[in-house]
């Protein structure tokens, strides 16, 4: 199969990836964790409950989005790569920021997930692992943020991609480096998180557009 041909199957890597995550985020049900510190272990234990089997399968459907963002992002690689002249600097801060951010988000699906497996056995305890499984899916916004950045300060020099995607791309690193907050306080921006998250999705989809339109410029020899 001829390069330009998978790099459009990338593309679609990309949406696919999307679906995924929003699948995973609709099917997990539980209450925001977010918000954890602040219920009793009676509360925390019933979210866990209820929602036990969604948290499982939403771990799983996300780990199959990281597998298709990984397969989208090899393109954006070398995208990067031929803006950056052959020298991929910001190509691989952008790379190990998805990589750092994937880990970090399994990590605390597969502790909700322990959760769910058996919550009444916990007690109260509950609370402080979840807030713990919380706080370790707040950091892996560190990576989006380097990823972002260095996506976005190679497409606003280089303008391998469009522009609004570079300069919407640093507006939503910022949205995702103030929800990061949420690693040492629970109070008042998980708002600002799920904009960033929605915007963040529309922002893969953008780049998965250009990757389409023009999938023989994608890929340096």
């Amino acid at each position: 199969m001829q390069d330009s041909k998978w790099e459009r199957l990338s593309a679609w890597g990309g949406v696919a990836a999307v679906i995924c995550f929003v699948v995973s985020t609709a099917i997990s049900g539980k209450t925001n964790p977010g918000k954890v510190a602040q219920f009793n272990p009676a509360e925390v234990l019933r979210a866990y409950t209820k929602s036990h089997n969604g948290i499982r399968a939403g771990a799983f459907v996300f780990g199959l989005g990281v597998i298709l963002l990984l397969w989208w992002f090899a393109t954006l690689w070398g995208m990067m790569r031929r803006a950056e002249g052959g020298v991929p600097r910001l190509a691989v801060m952008a790379g190990l920021g998805l990589i750092m951010a994937g880990a970090l988000q399994l990590l605390h699906l597969t502790m909700d997930s322990a959760i769910a497996w058996r919550p009444q056995e916990l007690g109260s305890s509950i609370v402080t692992i979840a807030a713990l499984s919380s706080a370790v899916g707040s950091a892996s916004t560190f990576g989006l943020v380097a990823l972002l950045g260095a996506v976005s300060a190679l497409a606003i020099r280089t303008k391998f991609l469009p522009t609004w995607l570079g300069w919407g791309g640093v507006v939503i690193g910022v949205l995702w480096l103030v929800s990061a907050l949420s690693v040492s306080t629970f109070n008042g921006i998980g708002g600002v998180g799920a904009i960033a998250y929605i915007l963040w999705a529309v922002w893969i989809l953008g780049i998965s557009w250009t990757i389409w339109r023009a999938p023989s410029k994608t890929v340096s020899a």
